[in-house]
């Protein structure tokens, strides 16, 4: 889940779901404090946590970063969704 496109509220009603959503942006942050990294360095950390996930969520936005997300999610045959509340429903 991403924090475009009220990201933030989906993430949200992820967590009142019993869901665990993981972030992009988690690991962004962390370079505010530690090491820079290049976006190619955080596609390399963000691949593992897509392809260990049940699903993904993709919010409406322009993001290289997600559509490369949904690429890998889908050559792993992990489910994607653009609708929280599908998403929600089909694996509660």
């Amino acid at each position: 889940v991403g924090f475009g496109e009220g990201g933030e509220q989906k993430f949200e009603r992820l967590r009142d779901a019993g869901f665990t959503p993981i972030t992009p942006q988690d690991n962004f942050f962390g370079s505010i404090v530690g090491k820079r990294r290049s976006h190619a360095e955080w596609l390399d950390i963000d691949k593992p946590l897509v392809l260990m996930s049940a699903a993904v969520l993709r919010l409406p936005g322009v993001s290289k970063g997600a559509d490369m997300e949904v690429g890998w999610a889908r050559e792993a045959g992990i489910p994607v969704y653009e609708d929280v509340e599908r998403l929600i429903a089909e694996l509660s």
